[in-house]
């Protein structure tokens, strides 16, 4: 109840800003948005701005299958070039067990910004969450970000990450590669393909498609699907995930 409450109160908001704004909109404002997909871009939201980008899913990678009621991340500009990042995720499984399954706090701090490619830093934060859906330990990633604007359609961003936690003496790793192209100023296709958890005991391979449209300056919806494999290529056709979301860029 309290999520849907969550949900009515900021959909409320939220027009009643469009309505109020949409006849100061006159250029288009920087919406640096981290949906869809796993891959984090470099750019960073502009100093003093606001962003949230939130969204639901499920998937059958675990068992039983996971319904992801909320997955949000709030967005601050701190300075130029940093930015505070607070992000939850509430889930549960069929049968029985939920509540928060990932809460994490980061900072993204950007190192390179020359027009056409940006370079940034994420060192980031999960801590312990007290449900069964959840991590049970801190845990710490060190995340570096490049993003890159091929021509007027095409982009990528990549990202390359080192993991530790305190329940395992093994550092773990991962990386992921993403690339974008512009149907149009609002439409967006994209495909993915990332590794997580190289290294480790529990290593996974991803590869998903993704579509982002942005019905407002200030809103973008996206939908996307991965698929799941323990065996690289060869277990694709059997684990998956969809997911669908929106980025808000409130002030």
């Amino acid at each position: 109840m309290k999520n849907v409450k969550f949900i009515l109160s900021a959909t409320i908001l939220f027009f009643a800003q469009v309505f109020s704004a949409s006849a100061q909109d006159v250029e288009r404002p920087y919406m640096p948005s981290g949906r869809p997909g796993f891959t984090t871009g470099a750019s960073l939201v502009d100093n003093k701005s606001l962003m949230l980008e939130s969204g639901l899913g499920f998937d059958n990678r675990y068992c039983p299958t996971t319904f992801t009621i909320n997955t949000s991340t709030l967005r601050y500009g701190f300075a130029e070039r940093v930015e505070g990042r607070f992000s939850i995720s509430e889930a549960f499984m069929k049968g029985g067990d939920k509540g928060v399954s990932s809460l994490s706090l980061a900072a993204k701090i950007g190192l390179v910004n020359n027009g056409d490619y940006k370079l940034s830093v994420l060192p980031q934060v999960y801590l312990p969450c007290s449900s069964s859906v959840g991590y049970s330990n801190v845990h710490a990633l060190l995340n570096l970000l490049y993003s890159k604007k091929l021509d007027d359609k095409w982009s990528l961003s990549a990202n390359a990450a080192a993991r530790w936690h305190n329940s395992s003496e093994k550092f773990g790793a991962m990386a992921a590669l993403f690339v974008s192209y512009a149907m149009t100023d609002k439409l967006s296709l994209s495909a993915e393909v990332y590794g997580d958890g190289i290294a480790e005991d529990f290593t996974t391979f991803n590869i998903g498609v993704a579509a982002a449209y942005q019905i407002h300056p200030r809103l973008q919806l996206d939908l996307s699907t991965t698929r799941t494999s323990e065996s690289f290529l060869s277990g694709l056709a059997y684990n998956w995930s969809i997911e669908a979301g929106l980025c808000w860029l409130i002030k």
